[in-house]
């Protein structure tokens, strides 16, 4: 039977190896193999693949050493380029790489998210792009709108649609999420959106924010869905939904929780394929009242 292993890395390690991955345009964790790869100890160097050699070699490395190795992935070429992200020491060694900012752009180009390597982000980014489209079609924001937008992350939809409307409000269970949505509200110049942390399974409903009134609503949960909120919302005066789904068994059940409970009619749904050659689809769909 094969070997099953684990190897733990330091926050500040996995950071390291994050950012040269950025800078060799390596996945991690080819990059991390492929660094090993070439520093087997001989007793390693012909262990066969289930085993697991590289990792093997790993355990038994320090932080420094591993360091080192993924930087000697970095080809002349790379480093001169990028050398103002290379930190060195007075040796002219190589020591750590300075703060790689991370971004993606949606809204036509016209914002830019800023996020950190081990936020939630959609993995693929054209069709993030045409799925913000279509929400933005089916939620049809006018200028004199107030928006809330559950589960809201780094503010994929929040932003895009404070362009839109008067007022938009952002939740999400993380808080880390949620200064990250601020930093973004603010570095795009949009003053509009306001953003609050809370646990979404839970009872927000004597929270200022949840008692505020909102004419639309968004949502998009992970793939436990949206049942816990929505025992408590919509309020009334809300009577348009965007509900946008990774689980279309959890989308069918706060379906029918919409429609019986708050009287809501399922008035459009649709497939997006943001996993292609897998089984997994993005769901969207729309109700209103």
């Amino acid at each position: 039977m094969a070997q099953s292993l684990t190897l733990v890395l330091s926050d500040d390690l996995y950071q390291y190896l994050y950012e040269i991955a950025a800078l060799t345009r390596q996945p991690l964790g080819e990059l991390i193999a492929q660094s090993v790869k070439g520093n087997l100890p001989p007793r390693l160097a012909d262990a066969p693949a289930e085993m697991h050699p590289e990792l093997l070699a790993m355990q038994q490395m320090t932080e420094s050493e591993l360091r080192q190795i993924a930087v000697s992935q970095i080809s002349p070429e790379q480093e001169e380029r990028h050398c103002d992200l290379l930190a060195k020491n007075s040796e002219g060694e190589i020591t750590s790489p300075e703060r790689v900012e991370l971004a993606f752009r949606v809204d036509g180009d016209q914002l830019e998210l800023q996020f950190e390597p081990l936020d939630f982000v959609q993995v693929n980014a054209g069709m993030n792009q045409r799925m913000i489209v279509r929400a933005l079609e089916l939620l049809d924001p006018q200028p004199a709108d107030e928006v809330l937008d559950l589960f809201c992350g780094l503010g994929n939809f929040t932003l895009p649609i404070a362009r839109r409307v008067a007022r938009v409000t952002g939740v999400e269970g993380e808080a880390g999420l949620v200064a990250r949505a601020e930093a973004n509200a603010r570095r795009n110049g949009l003053d509009n959106a306001s953003f609050h942390a809370a646990d979404l399974t839970l009872d927000n409903s004597a929270t200022p924010w949840a008692r505020a009134r909102y004419g639309k609503l968004l949502l998009d949960p992970p793939r436990s869905g949206a049942a816990g909120v929505l025992a408590h919302l919509p309020r009334r005066g809300t009577d348009r939904i965007v509900y946008v789904s990774c689980h279309p068994g959890s989308l069918a059940r706060d379906a029918g929780i919409l429609v019986e409970r708050h009287g809501f009619e399922l008035a459009r749904a649709g497939v997006m394929d943001m996993f292609p050659q897998t089984a997994h689809v993005e769901s969207i769909a729309l109700f209103m009242r």
